[in-house]
Parts: structure tokens; sequence; C-alpha cells
């Protein structure tokens, strides 16, 4: 399986960069336990890099986002199986007599279509047997810090090592020994590089919220949201302020609920109305002999 992910990931930086690259390109490590599969596959494309974090995640957004369809697809529709909710989002229907009789697809429209048709294979099953994508999408964060070879999670004693399949060999160095090498190529850091790739055609992302005036507020410790009615395993949720609206609504870093463009119905910010041109009013408390008269923050999520 994630020898097919390599290959598609490479095939699609062909097909929209023109970029040659191979599973000998990808530094694939493994920490992976009897309870969770985990790998972490580190591109070395050569001759470019993407501009940052960012623009990588946009591109993986995109080229996985028929996956990401057919699994949003196949929750709201229990009764389809899983690949008959990706044949579904992707349209590949069973050929007509009359679709027998057109001419042959070019082999770059068959090449593609080979290629999306694929994508069934990215849909797995967690612990709790329902569907989820088999890429994790929530790393791709401007202030992500990623993990090296021969480190391990804070409080975990698994430690990232070369996979069994990785086919990458670091570039020799006879002033370095294999594991320095290996090391020093799951690194992020300046290249000099003959192309700087980028992608924008994700909107709606800015580096500064001023303009909007817009608070973002990231929540710890707690992860209600109400998109899927529950606590989130592992993402955690955000809260936006809109000041220029005087509203708040919730949103969260789940990569699911990001690609369906998920925010809580806004709520007014009503806790502190002034009553007068110097003269807040302080919002009714408990300790004052009143009931709080806003619901729980579940309920309002």
């Amino acid at each position: 399986m994630v020898l097919r992910l390599i290959q598609f990931v490479c095939w699609k930086l062909d097909d929209t960069y023109g970029v040659k690259c191979s599973c000998e390109h990808v530094l694939n490590l493994d920490s992976s336990t009897n309870e969770k599969f985990s790998r972490h596959l580190i591109f070395h494309v050569p001759n470019a890099v993407f501009k940052d974090n960012l623009h990588a995640g946009r591109f993986v957004h995109k080229i996985l986002q028929p996956a990401l369809d057919s699994l949003r697809r196949s929750r709201l529709v229990g009764t389809l199986s899983r690949h008959e909710a990706v044949r579904d989002a992707l349209g590949s229907e069973p050929p007509s007599p009359v679709e027998n009789l057109q001419p042959a697809a070019s082999p770059q429209a068959e090449k593609r279509r080979h290629g999306e048709e694929d994508l069934s294979f990215l849909l797995v099953k967690d612990k709790d047997g329902q569907d989820q994508l088999f890429v994790d999408l929530g790393v791709y964060t401007k202030n992500r810090n990623f993990r090296l070879y021969k480190s391990s999670k804070a409080g975990k004693n698994v430690a990232f090592s070369l996979a069994e399949d990785n086919a990458f060999v670091p570039p020799p160095d006879k002033q370095r020994c294999t594991e320095e090498r290996v090391f020093l190529t799951s690194l992020v850091t300046n290249i000099r590089c003959a192309s700087l790739l980028s992608f924008d055609s994700v909107a709606g992302h800015q580096l500064s919220p001023y303009k909007e005036k817009l608070l973002v507020y990231d929540i710890l410790k707690y992860r209600w949201c109400g998109n899927v009615g529950r606590f989130h395993r592992s993402n955690n949720i955000m809260i936006v302020v809109d000041l220029k609206q005087e509203v708040w609504y919730q949103k969260c870093h789940d990569p699911m609920c990001k690609s369906q463009k998920y925010r809580s119905p806004s709520k007014v910010l009503d806790l502190m109305k002034p009553t007068g041109p110097h003269r807040p009013q302080k919002a009714e408390t408990r300790s004052r002999g009143h009931q709080n008269r806003h619901p729980p923050f579940p309920d309002c999520a």
C-alpha cells in the first residue's frame, strides 16, 4: 500500500510539475507498533522543492481530493460499500454498449483515469471499523515540527527506523557513517534547487488575520466538534472571533471537517454589551444569584 501511494504521488508530481521521481527518491521511515501503523515519507524531489509546508499540503489535499470525496460520501451513505462509494464519487460507471463503440482513449487520458480509480486503496478502517484516509492530512501546518530519523514522540519509546521496503540510499560521503547520512537526509533544511514548486489554487489561506479582523484561538484539551457531534480523538478545534461582525464560530483541524469547509453556526458576542459611552455592563454570573443564560459550549459549537 505504501508503495502504491509513493507511485501515485510521483505520478502526480510528474503530471502537475513535470518533475520525475521514483521510490528511490523517497526516504521511508517506520515507527509502527502492534496497535498502530505509522510511516513517514520524505520526498527528495530531484532539483525541486516546495515553497513551504502550506504549499506542499495544498498539493497533497488536491491530489487526494477524490479519495476525500468518496470518504465523505461513504460516511453519509452507510449502505454503500467502500468501493461502491469510490466508484460512484469518481463517476466510473460500467461502460454501455455505445461507449464500447467509442474510439480508445489517448494514453494520457488512460493514464489519468487509471491513477484516479486507484485511490480506492487509500480508504482503510480505523480501530472502530470506520473508514478513514490512509494519509494524515492534518500535518501540513505552517508551525509543524516533523520528527527525524531515530526520534520518537514525547513520552513514547518507538523511534523512527528505516522501513523494510525503503528503497532510498543517502548520497555517499566518506566522512560520515550510514546512520549519520540517513539522519541528515531526514532533515528539512534549505537546499539549492532548480525549481521552486508552489500550489496556490486553494483559497481562503492568509498569513495574517488582521485585514479580516479575525481572532483565531486554538483550543487545547477540548475537542468537541459540532460537525461530528462528538469529541475528536486527535485533532484540536479552533474558535474564530469575527470582530467586524461581532460573532464567533467553531472550526477544527480535522482533515474531513476542513475538506467539508465546516464552520458552526455563528454566535453573537453578547457577553459584554456596553450600556453607555464608557460603562460596559458585566455579564451575569452565578455569584450574583443569576443563572447563566448561555448554553454549554458543546451545544453551541
